[in-house]
C-alpha cells in the first residue's frame, strides 16, 4: 500500500470517528432535552410526595429566606444547559416571590458531562468561604468556559476572597460527603436527569415552565397541592 493510500485511509478513519462523536453528543443532548421537557401531554407533572425532604434540604445551601413558605430543591449539574435555563426561571420567580420562595441546590453531576464533578467539587470549595451560591450562579453564567478557564478565575468572578485557598482546595480536594449524599438521595427517589425538581417535597416529572412554576407557587401559598 502506498503512503498516499495509508494517509487516505487514516483520514477516512479520523472522519468516521469525528462523525461518531458528533452523533453521540447529539443523541445525549436529545435525551437530556426529552428528560428535561418531560411528556406533559399524557401525565400529571407530579410524581409523588417525598418523605424526609426537609431534613435533606437543611443540609444543602439555601438561596432565599430561611422561613420561606415555598422551597424548591433542584437536583442540578453545573454543566447541564437545561439547568442553566431553569435557573433563570428560578431567579425570575424568586424576584416575584422574594419573601416566600427559596431555592436549595443539590448536586447531581451527570457522567456524560466531563466537567460536572469538578464543578461540583469547586462549588464545595467555594462553600468553605461562604460563596457557594455565588459560585453556582457564576458557573451557570460561564458554563461554556468550564474546563477551559481556570477555576481560580471563576472564583474571582464569584467574589471569593481567598482565591489561592480556593485553588488549593480544588487541586487537592478532600472528600465532600454532601456531593455523595446528594447523589445517593436523588438516586433513591428516582432522579436520573437534570434538572429534577422538588417543590415543598413534591417530586415533579419535568422542570416546570415559567407559567407552571408561577401556578405551582401560588397554589402552595394557598395551602393547595402544587397540581390538580
Amino acid at each position: 500500500m502506498s503512503v498516499g493510500a495509508e494517509r487516505s485511509g487514516s483520514d477516512w478513519m479520523s472522519a468516521i470517528m469525528v462523525a461518531c462523536a458528533v452523533i453521540v453528543t447529539a443523541l445525549l443532548a436529545v435525551r437530556e432535552g426529552r428528560d428535561y421537557l418531560g411528556d406533559r401531554s399524557s401525565r400529571s407533572p407530579t410524581v409523588r410526595y417525598v418523605k424526609g425532604w426537609e431534613s435533606f434540604a437543611a443540609k444543602n445551601v439555601r438561596m432565599g429566606p430561611a422561613n420561606a413558605q415555598v422551597v424548591i430543591v433542584e437536583f442540578g449539574d453545573l454543566q447541564c444547559p437545561w439547568c442553566r435555563r431553569f435557573m433563570s426561571r428560578i431567579d425570575s420567580a424568586r424576584a416575584r416571590y422574594r419573601d416566600t420562595l427559596a431555592l436549595v441546590f443539590a448536586h447531581f453531576p451527570l457522567e456524560a458531562h466531563l466537567q460536572a464533578m469538578a464543578a461540583a467539587t469547586a462549588a464545595e470549595c467555594a462553600d468553605k468561604q461562604g460563596k457557594m451560591a455565588n459560585f453556582i450562579e457564576t458557573a451557570y453564567a460561564e458554563q461554556d468556559s468550564l474546563g477551559r478557564e481556570a477555576w481560580g478565575r471563576l472564583a474571582s468572578k464569584a467574589g471569593i476572597a481567598d482565591v489561592p485557598a480556593f485553588e488549593r482546595c480544588v487541586e487537592a480536594p478532600s472528600d465532600f460527603p454532601r456531593i455523595r449524599n446528594d447523589i445517593a438521595f436523588g438516586t433513591s427517589i428516582g432522579v436520573h436527569a437534570t434538572p429534577t425538581v422538588l417543590v415543598n417535597g413534591w417530586l415533579l416529572r419535568a422542570a416546570p415552565t415559567t407559567s407552571e412554576l408561577d401556578s405551582i407557587v401560588r397554589r402552595l401559598l394557598k395551602g393547595k397541592r402544587p397540581t390538580d
